[in-house]
């Protein structure tokens, strides 16, 4: 049996719900580097209609590697639990805190490398975060935006009001977001005009 070409719904949910690409190119352009996409978002360990479930989600990291072969990415033993939390930590000690551990190993990995023993020879692997990815909710606080989808500025695509949504909807008609525009709002300090919250957790990681 011969397969088409995907359709662009297909090419869609292949990037899952959100695709963030981060505006750097990896330092490290050899077959040996290491493409590392990231997953992020809460669970429910109970019935999620039941009262005081709060106190029961827990936050999940998800990585793969994005240079493996199509036949590897498409199974789900290619993709590994890196950091599990209860939510409530995030809350107590920020998100940043908690990823910490995980960041300061992909800052080795891009510095260092790892060695490991291929076919009898040991070789350097180097690599970096290429793909960050999560849902709306889950994605606003790796990215310092505000968590309130009834914010003033609650998109982290564009810089439209609540307001305007209910009247553009030509993305040629808003102003985009950009790097140079979230830096200005991260030292404004102003989330109810812009929208942002603080720098993004991912940010120390080399762009």
């Amino acid at each position: 049996m011969q397969l088409g070409p995907p359709s662009p719904t297909q090419l869609c949910v292949l990037i899952l719900r959100v695709h963030l690409r981060l505006t750097h190119v990896n330092k490290q352009e050899s077959k040996e580097s290491l493409q590392i996409q990231l997953y992020y978002d809460d669970v429910e360990t109970t019935n999620p209609l039941g009262s005081k479930t709060k106190i029961h989600k827990m936050g999940a990291v998800y990585f793969t590697l994005r240079n493996l072969p199509p036949e590897c990415n498409s199974s789900l033993a290619h993709i590994h639990l890196c950091v599990l939390f209860n939510s409530i930590d995030r809350e107590t000690y920020g998100l940043g805190k908690i990823l910490e551990p995980l960041l300061e190993d992909i800052r080795v990995l891009e510095n260092c490398g790892i060695e490991v023993e291929v076919n009898g020879q040991t070789q350097k692997l180097r690599g970096t975060l290429s793909i960050l990815t999560a849902d709306n909710l889950a994605i606003h606080p790796l990215c310092g935006y505000v968590e309130s989808f009834s914010a003033n500025k609650f998109l982290q695509f564009c810089l439209i009001d609540k307001q305007e949504t209910q009247s553009v909807f030509d993305e040629d008609n808003v102003v985009k977001c950009n790097g140079e525009n979230y830096e200005q709002h991260v030292w404004f300090c102003d989330p109810s005009s812009t929208g942002v919250k603080g720098n993004s957790t991912v940010c120390n990681i080399s762009m």
